[in-house]
């Protein structure tokens, strides 16, 4: 079996941002402020499940209402302009360092899409849409350190 190279991040990003990301976006999609595993809250305010139901914080069914954020911070070739020749988002940034002919401007660009392509104003227009939840694909080696 062939073993993948991991690149380094050219934007690094500390896990600590990761994970207060993924708190702000639960935070505006959902109305409750966490998610719980057990059928009994360990403490108030939290959603948490009954069997199978998804429960809030006040015992009401909870119905979770999704929407996929592709594209935003892992970008998938086929959803870059239907350009099938970019599977991957390396391939693609890779493209864009020949095109600005400087890798410094191909992460600026790419810096300046994941603030604009995605923002706190698209969540909150979201969330007036019925969503209450989403899913955003993100690569692990923003996550990992070395």
């Amino acid at each position: 079996m062939r073993q993948k190279k991991m690149v380094k991040p050219i934007i690094p990003v500390k896990k600590s941002i990761i994970f207060s990301f993924a708190s702000a976006l639960l935070g505006v999609l959902l109305s409750t402020s966490a998610l719980a595993s057990t059928s009994t809250p360990s403490f108030p305010h939290f959603v948490h499940t009954d069997g199978k139901k998804i429960l809030d914080e006040n015992n009401h069914p909870l119905y979770l209402y999704g929407i996929n954020l592709g594209n935003w911070l892992l970008w998938e070739g086929y959803l870059m302009m239907g350009d099938y020749k970019y599977r991957t988002h390396t391939q693609f940034l890779n493209s864009l360092t020949t095109v600005f002919g400087s890798a410094d401007k191909s992460a600026e660009f790419e810096h300046q899409w994941r603030l604009n392509y995605v923002n706190e104003q698209t969540l909150k227009e979201l969330k007036q849409l019925g969503f209450n939840s989403a899913s955003c694909a993100i690569s692990l080696q923003y996550v990992l350190e070395k």
